[in-house]
């Protein structure tokens, strides 16, 4: 067992230990009985068109050493393995070895304990390398021990399927890869590959394809970890709409642990700094809150807020006293009266509190008829329609609303555009 690195790689958004582990094979053949499913892998040369390189046989599809398995919610199997979703290909080993002369080269994919593996895949060195700088990095540094012998490389926290995918890229068995279309989860992992080994280059090509069925789906409960897709393919339109849509609607448990809308820990895969942002732009929109309605419970303490300009002092003073009694009443039965210290006491979601604090009513003053008047029983003519202090308020929680609402950090959104440059051939 060699190790990869003298110290541990610095990763974003992996929970999970994720480095890839080499292992010099004296026999190939101890393995064969742990694989699943396989492929070997063949580089074109140079000078040969790649249609003499893969002649397609009668009846295939396009597909040159793999079956395309068509996507069933009713089969999640590959082998004897329940995978959490369906495969794209299924692999056979057919065709031969191209050796080279650094010797053979071996990924073993995915794990038992995952559920996706192990899968193992030959190679050719060159065509992996070439695929970006940091796999050619990684190669070089690794390989170069081991002159002409044949190699393992253990990718364990890998998606099989998702690898399989780049690995057809890398040599030049396209069609698969055309034909293929990817799940939500199948879609983040990919995203995860890209982030992991710089692969954004390589799938401008099927990229649109593959999000174009979850166009308008993001903000469905579920799609919480598009927020890294969109990081990772640029979507900055979307990053920007999931962003607000999970800042105004995540709740805080009892334990401290922020929840999706749909009531589900948001511990999933996320941009780097993301989350801290979204938690942090949450905790000043409520504190914004709050030093705003006590601010305007005092304003009321301090003189008259009456707005009628033919009002008598007495009058005025009347309306504003009427105004801060109804509102003191309306905000204690809320729970937010008398002040609150802090906002860690609130564990609802901010659309959920400003929905509370835009609907409060309020008395306003008695008029010569005789009757009370709530909110919604004075018209705009009124003299006194502007003293209303609840109308008041909802227009202060408001405005707090929509001058920070659309915040996002813009290291993250920097980083997404350069992700996006990457893909579509741009330098940002």
């Amino acid at each position: 067992m060699f190790p990869l690195y003298k110290k541990e790689p610095e990763l974003m958004v992996r929970p999970l230990p994720h480095q890839p582990t080499f292992v010099m094979m004296e026999n190939e053949n101890r393995f064969e009985a742990q694989e699943q499913h396989a492929e070997i892998l063949r580089v074109p040369s140079e000078s040969t068109p790649l249609v003499d390189q893969f002649p397609l046989p009668p009846n295939s599809n396009g597909l040159q050493g793999a079956q395309l398995v068509q996507p069933s919610p009713h089969d999640h199997r590959v082998g004897n393995n329940v995978l959490p979703y369906t495969p794209v290909v299924n692999f056979v080993a057919k065709g031969p070895l191209t050796l080279t002369p650094k010797g053979p080269l071996t990924l073993v994919v995915g794990s038992k304990d995952n559920g996706n593996g192990p899968r193992k895949y030959k190679v050719s060195y060159e065509a992996v390398s070439r695929l970006s700088p940091v796999l050619k990095k990684l190669l070089e540094d690794n390989c170069s021990k081991f002159p002409g012998r044949s190699i393992k490389i253990k990718l364990k926290w890998e998606d099989p399927d998702m690898l399989a995918l780049i690995l057809r890229i890398a040599h030049a068995n396209l069609l698969p890869v055309w034909h293929a279309t990817l799940d939500f989860r199948q879609l983040l992992e990919m995203a995860l590959l890209c982030h992991q080994y710089d692969l954004n280059p390589l799938l401008s090509p099927f990229i649109d394809k593959w999000i174009a069925p979850f166009a308008g789906r993001v903000l469905e409960p579920g799609f919480e970890d598009w927020l890294f897709i969109a990081y990772q393919f640029g979507l900055e339109d979307d990053y920007r709409a999931l962003s607000r849509y999970l800042t105004l609607n995540c709740t805080i448990s009892e334990r401290k642990q922020a929840l999706s809308p749909s009531g589900k820990p948001l511990n999933g895969s996320y941009p780097p700094g993301s989350l801290e942002h979204i938690y942090g732009l949450r905790e000043r929109i409520l504190k914004e809150f709050l030093d705003t309605v006590y601010y305007h419970v005092e304003s009321m303490l301090d003189g008259n807020t009456c707005q009628c300009t033919t009002a008598t002092p007495q009058n005025a003073n009347e309306c504003t006293l009427l105004n801060h009694g109804s509102t003191v009443r309306s905000l204690k039965a809320l729970g937010y009266y008398p002040h609150l210290p802090s906002t860690r006491h609130l564990s609802a979601s901010i659309t959920a509190i400003q929905a509370q604090l835009t609907g409060i009513k309020v008395m306003t003053w008695r008029h010569t008829d005789g009757s009370a008047n709530g909110e919604d029983a004075r018209e705009e003519s009124d003299p006194h329609w502007g003293c209303n202090s609840g109308r008041i308020l909802a227009g202060r929680i408001r405005d707090v609303v929509a001058r920070l609402e659309g915040g996002v950090d813009e290291g993250v959104v920097k980083g997404l555009r350069n992700n996006g440059g990457k893909l579509r051939g741009v330098r940002r």
